[in-house]
């Protein structure tokens, strides 16, 4: 079952305000989860400062919901506009304006790489678009934001499955202490010149050609591996190492074989990782709040008998970030157009992160 649909029936209980803060009477919570419609996203999490709540600008990116985002470098501007009117944010290092050249209070806040927005200026910005705050009972809090394609009210979707919610806010105040926001003092990223960040993963052991190709062009991966493969070519391993890629575990459909391909991953090349791929999403969830392992969704699976160019007209799909899953078996037949397009004006390769 895909883990964000089975989080659609996740409850979060006991009472419910369906307006903008401030509220009075009871603190927000440390711990925020944050739904779209009638899916609870289930990896990331809310910042909450006073009273004002901010979520990552990718919520409001990955979900359609209307509005897309952009971040301009020269005068390091983020806007956040419809994608049916003239409507318009510009959030900035001093202040926050519309299209109309009218100022507001609420600023951006810039944390651990990703920037994050005040939800109920967004929300009450644009069209289309509401939110509410969901108090969660001893067990962590949701924000909901609302577009005319949600289908549960705010009672059923509180309804919908309490001891889930219960068991996956314990996993996250056990892992996940939550960090301290200060909107004061907003920092907007430098990104470089090219718009569009790009993740790379692959599956399997790369041959030469794709080894030689990636670090002849600066651009770093994340390689997933199984036992099976770390054992038969630990060369390789300690390779993709030395030439700073990273290395995780591909779990295929058992994510309780991470620990023995982890260490034989450390076996060979004396390096531990958290990383791993999993086609359970439900395990995966689990495995990254109750074992700690960082787990990075991908946009793209790749399947080289479509050919790089197809992949590469579904780039355009993506506003501001894009993560690619690749098998090296058949990549070395397009990793070279591959680079050439990753590399232009558009787009920065990112090296993966533990999250």
């Amino acid at each position: 079952m895909n883990f964000k649909r089975f989080l659609t029936i996740l409850l979060v209980s006991c009472f419910v305000f369906a307006v903008a803060l401030p509220m009075t009477g009871r603190a927000l919570d440390e711990i925020c989860l944050i739904a779209v419609n009638d899916t609870l996203d289930p990896l990331t999490l809310a910042y909450t400062s006073g009273t004002t709540v901010y979520v990552p600008v990718s919520i409001f990116t990955s979900y359609d919901v209307g509005v897309t985002y952009k971040y301009y470098e020269s005068d390091g501007t983020a806007r956040l506009y419809s994608l049916t009117s003239t409507q318009a944010l510009y959030f900035t290092t001093t202040g926050t304006y519309d299209q109309l050249n009218n100022n507001y209070d609420l600023l951006a806040v810039y944390r651990n790489g990703t920037i994050y927005l005040p939800v109920n200026l967004v929300c009450n910005f644009f069209p289309g678009l509401s939110w509410s705050y969901i108090f969660g009972d001893d067990y962590g809090d949701v924000v909901r934001i609302k577009t005319s394609a949600v289908i549960l009210d705010d009672w059923g979707f509180v309804n919908a499955g309490q001891s889930l919610l219960e068991r996956y806010y314990k996993n996250l105040t056990n892992t996940q202490p939550q960090p301290s926001v200060s909107p004061t003092t907003p920092s907007l990223p430098t990104v470089g010149s090219r718009s569009m960040q790009i993740t790379l993963g692959f599956t399997g052991l790369p041959n030469d050609t794709i080894l030689r190709k990636l670090s002849g062009n600066g651009i770093t991966a994340c390689f997933y591996l199984t036992a099976d493969q770390v054992l038969a070519d630990p060369d390789t391993v300690r390779r993709i190492v030395c030439e700073g890629h990273s290395l995780g575990v591909n779990c295929g459909e058992n994510v309780e074989s991470f620990d023995e391909t982890a260490a034989l991953i450390y076996e060979a090349a004396m390096v531990k990782t958290l990383f791993f791929t999993c086609e359970d999403d439900d395990a995966a969830a689990i495995a990254v709040q109750e074992i700690g392992l960082s787990y990075k969704s991908y946009n793209l699976n790749v399947d080289p008998a479509y050919g790089w160019t197809y992949y590469n007209s579904l780039l355009g799909n993506f506003t501001t970030r894009c993560a690619l899953l690749i098998p090296c078996e058949g990549a070395d037949r397009f990793v070279t157009s591959m680079i050439q397009d990753l590399t232009g004006a558009d787009y920065r390769v990112v090296k993966l992160i533990e999250q």
